[in-house]
């Protein structure tokens, strides 16, 4: 009796807060009916927060529809589908804002079609699709609002979603559109088996099944992000708010390559991504017949792109600007981060700091690209090398050095390799208004950018290099790059 007291008060304290803050806005629209539709959206926006909003430390049996602190999601569990969908607040402060009752913000999008909106755009606001089915219905709920009688198979009915998006049947469309409020993407799934898996065990009923649902997967994200035989014949939806996008390389590959195997209408244009996470590098277009720069199957992705992090080096080499040519160059590209492994080929290590200096000295980048993180990323020898040297991170208190222990540590070890030498020459001969920053960064940076995209917040937390570091990755690089040239001088 007690507990079902102590929920009823906090449903009412939430109420009381509610009906405060209509009450505050009634005298500024005199000449208006007291109705929900006449209140500015911003406004709308705020009520929903704080009504949806989860009381602090609940207990009980209600605490988890109540909206407990979200559990943070692995590297490949499914938190996009529609009672998972991760949302951010309109906060910027540091601290996190609550999480989100969402039994009340169903009730809320169930009074009327403008709280209805504002719900959507809530709860829709940061999505991660990891798996095969909430990227399928995901897509399939965007597309149907966003155009009447759409399928994903736009350009062949033998699409691999052709069957599992049909026709929607005529109706109004639902409103809102789904998507419309998206400001931030995760698409990532397992990629394809490779085809000589059949001979390493794999039965080829599991091979032919696990191409499907990559292709599936593909599709889906095509749709999403208007690329590929799958791209929709509206513009998509997604686009129009989409700031952040955190995909894998080879979902980006397979729509490039799907997109140049077969015809279809030319893209939408439509606002852009400006951040872009990949997990490693994007492989250049091999064919011979290869479009050119201008009309590269990504091109429409990388129009307003200004923020590019790939998060670990490739299993196989390449070269960083092969990644900028998949994305016809970036031309609005402003900050850029690249990794490459210590203890690596020396060839391909003097090659990576030639092929920066290339891009960072080609007339495109002119002018342009102002901040180039260049993250030495630890092997597997550190952990035992750390065991080994207990005490190679010092201890930051006694000589007032900003870095932690274990960045201390991280550069400890990687300051005496040819990688870190290369780059660190390179820095050192680069003309402003370009800054080369030459960072220690752990070899799980990518498993750290799905964890950050998948928490609340305005903002995408791109200093993913680093455990415990948090903030503008650009921002801490150029201070820690002020700072190593400091004690190389000294």
């Amino acid at each position: 009796m007690r507990r079902r007291s102590s929920t009823v008060t906090k449903t009412r304290a939430r109420s009381v807060s509610v009906s405060t803050a209509l009450a505050l806005c009634r005298p500024c629209f005199p000449n208006k009916a007291a109705s929900l539709e006449s209140l500015p959206t911003e406004l709308l926006f705020h009520i929903v927060l704080l009504a949806a909003a989860a009381p602090p430390n609940p207990t009980g049996p209600h605490a988890r529809r109540l909206g407990s602190a979200p559990r943070a999601p692995a590297a490949d569990s499914d938190s996009a589908d529609e009672s998972k969908a991760e949302s951010d607040s309109a906060s910027s402060s540091a601290a996190p804002p609550p999480p989100l009752d969402r039994h009340t913000l169903r009730a809320l999008a169930l009074t009327s079609r403008a709280l209805a909106a504002v719900a959507h755009a809530v709860l829709y606001r940061a999505v991660s699709l990891h798996e095969l089915a909430p990227a399928e219905r995901f897509a399939r709920t965007v597309l149907a609002g966003a155009h009447r009688g759409l399928t994903l198979a736009a350009a062949s009915s033998s699409s691999p979603v052709a069957l599992t998006f049909p026709f929607f049947p005529p109706g109004p469309l639902p409103a809102p559109a789904l998507g419309k409020s998206t400001t931030r993407l995760v698409l990532s799934a397992p990629p394809a088996p490779p085809h000589n898996a059949a001979s390493a065990g794999t039965s080829p009923a599991r091979l032919r099944a696990a191409h499907e649902r990559a292709q599936r997967f593909g599709a889906a994200a095509g749709a999403l992000l208007a690329l590929g035989p799958a791209a929709p014949s509206a513009p998509s939806p997604v686009l129009a708010a989409l700031r952040t996008l955190v995909v894998q390389a080879h979902v980006l590959a397979h729509l490039a390559r799907a997109a140049h195997a077969h015809a279809h209408a030319p893209p939408h244009v439509v606002p852009a991504p400006s951040e872009l996470i990949l997990d490693t590098c994007l492989p250049a277009p091999a064919a011979p017949d290869a479009p050119s720069t201008a009309d590269a199957p990504l091109a429409p992705l990388a129009a307003r792109l200004t923020h590019l992090v790939l998060a670990r080096p490739p299993q196989k080499w390449a070269r960083p600007s092969a990644s900028l040519a998949a994305l016809a160059g970036a031309p609005a590209l402003t900050h850029l981060a690249l990794a490459r492994r210590a203890h690596a080929n020396e060839d391909n290590d003097a090659e990576f700091a030639r092929d920066v200096a290339a891009v960072l000295s080609s007339p495109a980048r002119a002018g342009t690209l102002t901040c180039v993180v260049l993250v030495v990323q630890a092997d597997a020898a550190y952990a035992a090398w750390r065991d080994a040297h207990p005490d190679a991170g010092g201890d930051p208190a006694e000589d007032g050095d900003a870095r932690d222990e274990e960045t201390r540590a991280l550069e400890a070890y990687l300051a005496p390799t040819h990688i870190w030498a290369r780059l660190a020459a390179l820095a050192r001969d680069v003309a402003p208004p370009a800054a080369v920053c030459v960072v220690p960064g752990r070899g799980d940076a990518w498993p750290r950018a799905l964890r950050n995209a998948a928490r609340p917040g305005p903002r995408f937390d791109s200093a993913v290099f680093l455990e415990g570091q948090s903030g503008d990755l650009w921002e801490w690089a150029r201070t820690y790059e002020l700072g190593r040239r400091a004690r190389e001088a000294w």
